[in-house]
């Protein structure tokens, strides 16, 4: 399996091809069924996509692509990430989590190929439904909200634990 280590989604490097148990690499697949169907592991991808739940549909990349699609790409390193794209630039995109914060700088020929639609809890959701639509529109919208959400719960955090450790501190000089 491959892991990413910035948001912990994992792909595996193998795809069931339908030839009596033989397996091929995802991109093999790719050329020859002209799709790929997996299940995503990993928290990146929380509310659309839940751990080993729901499976994703790859198809080929045969058009530009667009902000809010979801590219399949592979690190140089192998390791397969899913990921939305909230910018797109000539020759490289901008990747993040829909749960994560870190924003990837990605070429485009890391691309693999781009998610046709998912299957959530059973039922197969097309990426170009308008229910799916409004969410993707709606998490754009929101991602510097999140952050900022994020940077400062993770700050407040921060602060419990060093007053804690001050005090601490304090009572050690106190009781002295």
């Amino acid at each position: 399996m491959f892991c990413c280590p910035l948001c912990y989604t994992y792909f595996t490097s193998f795809a069931a091809c339908g030839r009596g148990g033989l397996v091929a690499t995802i991109e093999e697949t790719l050329k020859q069924q002209g799709y790929v169907i997996h299940a995503v592991e990993g928290s990146s991808m929380l509310p659309m996509l839940e751990q080993a739940n729901d499976l994703v549909k790859i198809v080929p990349l045969t058009r530009a692509l667009h902000k809010g699609d979801l590219p399949l790409y592979k690190r140089p390193s192998g390791q397969y990430v899913l990921h939305r794209a909230i910018s797109v630039k000539d020759d490289y995109f901008i990747a993040c989590g829909d749960n994560t914060t870190f924003a990837e700088r990605v070429p485009n020929d890391w691309i693999i190929g781009i998610t046709q639609g998912f299957y959530k809890s059973g039922k197969y959701i097309s990426c170009d439904d308008e229910q799916y639509l409004r969410y993707v529109r709606r998490r754009r919208r929101n991602r510097s909200l999140r952050c900022f959400l994020l940077k400062f719960a993770l700050f407040r955090a921060l602060r419990k634990v060093r007053n804690y450790y001050r005090y601490k501190k304090w009572k050690k000089i106190k009781n002295r």
